[in-house]
C-alpha cells in the first residue's frame, strides 16, 4: 500500500510519461485488477433490500484504481493507444459483473476515459459492450454492471452526429428496445430510458420502434414492471411530437391503436391501485389529451368497461375520483358519443348475461338429466338381483 501511494504521488507531480513507464504502470494495473470474481452471494439480488457484497480488498483496489485513472486521464492519448489493447479493454469490461458498486463506479469513469480518448478503439468497445448486453437479453444470465454499462452508452449515444448510422438505430432496435423484457429491469431502468430517449430526441421518428416495443414486452404478471412501462411510455408521447404520434400510431393500422389503448385499459382496471393511478395520469399529458380528443370515436369503446369497472366497484377511493374526472373529459368531449358508448356496451352486457343464463340452464339440465338416468339404472339393476334372488 505505502508503494502504491508513492506511485500515486509521482504520478501527481510527473505530468510527461514515456512509453517505458507507462507500461510497468498497465502491468501493475493489469496484475492487480484481473483477478477470477468470486461467486454472487444472492441468486437473486435486489439492491433495494439486500446489501452489496463489498470486496474486502478495496482499500488495496482503490489506490490502483486511482493510479489507473490518473495515467488514463493524464498520459498522452497516443501512449495509451500503445499499452491498451482489445485483449484488455475485453478483461476490463467483463470486471464489470464485480458485486462491489464501488469498483462498478470506477470501472465506469475509466472506460468512459479511454472511450473518448482513444477514437480507433470505440467501434471495438461498442461492440464489446453489446455482446454482454446480449447474454442478458437472450440467455438470461444474471449480470451486475448493466446499468454503469448503459450510463456510458448513455454518453456515447448523446455525442452521435446526424443523421444516425443505420448501425445506431439497430442498436436502439435489437439491444435496447429488447432489454425491456428482462426480469430485472427494475434494477436499470432508469439508465436504460434515458439511453432511449436519447435516441428520440436525436430522431423523434424513432419512437414509434420505441412504442411497437413497449407494446411487445408489456409486462402480465409484474406490477413494478407495469408502473415503469407506464412511466417510459408516458415519457416518450411527451418527447414525441404530436403529429408525429398521429402519423405513427394511425398508420399503423386499427389493430395497433387497439393493443396500445388495451394495454392501457387493463392498467387502468388493474386492482393494484399505483398501476391504475399511473394509466389514469396519463391523461394530465397534453399530447396524449389531444390525441385521445382526435380519436375519442376508437378510444372510448376500448377503456369505456374498464372506466365503468373502476367507478363502481374499485376499492380505492382515490381511483375512483381520478376514473370520473376521465369519464367527465369524454363527456366534455363528445356527449353524444359516450352516451352510445354506454347503451351499447349496457347492451352487451345484458346479451352476456342472457348468455351466462343459458348455459348455465343448459349445465342444470344435464346434471339433472345424468342424476336421474342414474337413478333408473339403479332401479333397474336392483330389480334384476331381486328377481334373481326370488329364482
Amino acid at each position: 500500500q505505502q508503494y502504491l501511494t508513492e506511485v500515486s504521488e509521482y504520478m501527481d507531480e510527473v505530468k510527461q510519461h514515456n512509453e517505458e513507464i507507462m507500461r510497468h504502470i498497465m502491468d501493475m494495473v493489469s496484475t492487480n485488477i484481473f483477478r477470477p470474481l468470486p461467486p454472487p452471494v444472492f441468486n437473486d439480488f435486489d439492491p433495494d433490500e439486500d446489501e452489496p457484497n463489498y470486496d474486502p480488498a478495496w482499500p488495496h483496489m482503490q489506490l490502483v484504481y486511482a493510479i489507473f485513472h490518473k495515467s488514463v486521464v493524464t498520459v498522452d492519448a497516443k501512449l495509451i493507444r500503445k499499452c491498451i489493447n482489445k485483449k484488455f479493454l475485453l478483461r476490463l469490461i467483463n470486471l464489470f459483473n464485480s458485486e462491489d458498486p464501488r469498483e462498478r463506479e470506477c470501472l465506469k469513469m475509466i472506460l468512459h476515459r479511454i472511450y473518448g480518448r482513444c477514437m480507433p478503439v470505440r467501434f471495438f468497445v461498442r461492440n464489446a459492450i453489446n455482446n454482454v448486453l446480449f447474454l442478458v437479453i437472450h440467455e438470461n444470465r444474471r449480470h451486475n454492471g448493466i446499468a454503469e454499462l448503459l450510463d456510458i452508452l448513455g454518453s456515447i449515444i448523446n455525442g452521435f452526429a446526424l443523421p444516425l448510422k443505420s448501425e445506431h438505430v439497430c442498436f436502439l432496435q435489437q439491444v435496447l428496445v429488447p432489454l425491456h423484457k428482462t426480469p430485472t429491469l427494475s434494477q436499470f431502468h432508469l439508465q436504460l430510458n434515458y439511453c432511449v430517449t436519447q435516441f428520440i430526441l436525436k430522431d423523434p421518428t424513432l419512437a414509434g420502434c420505441v412504442l411497437s416495443g413497449i407494446l411487445k414486452y408489456w409486462p402480465v404478471t409484474s406490477c413494478q414492471k407495469e408502473l415503469l412501462f407506464l412511466e417510459e411510455l408516458e415519457g416518450v408521447l411527451a418527447l414525441a411530437d404530436p403529429t408525429l404520434i398521429e402519423k405513427v400510431v394511425v398508420c399503423l393500422t386499427h389493430t395497433y391503436m387497439n393493443h396500445c389503448f388495451k394495454r392501457v385499459s387493463n392498467a387502468i382496471s388493474s386492482h393494484h391501485f399505483q398501476v391504475a393511478e399511473k394509466a389514469l395520469f396519463l391523461w394530465n399529458n397534453d399530447t396524449i389529451a389531444s390525441f385521445t380528443s382526435n380519436h375519442k370515436d376508437r378510444i372510448l369503446p376500448i377503456i369505456f368497461p374498464a372506466l365503468q369497472q373502476n367507478y363502481s366497484t374499485h376499492w380505492n377511493s382515490t381511483v375512483s375520483s381520478l376514473t370520473l374526472n376521465i369519464i367527465r373529459i369524454f363527456k366534455e368531449m363528445d356527449k353524444e358519443l359516450y352516451e352510445g358508448v354506454s347503451k351499447e356496451f349496457k347492451t352487451q352486457r345484458t346479451a352476456q348475461g342472457r348468455k351466462m343464463e343459458k348455459t348455465s340452464r343448459k349445465n342444470c339440465d344435464g346434471l339433472k338429466k345424468k342424476k336421474n338416468n342414474k337413478k333408473t339404472k339403479t332401479k333397474q339393476k336392483h330389480h334384476k338381483t331381486t328377481q334373481r334372488n326370488t329364482l
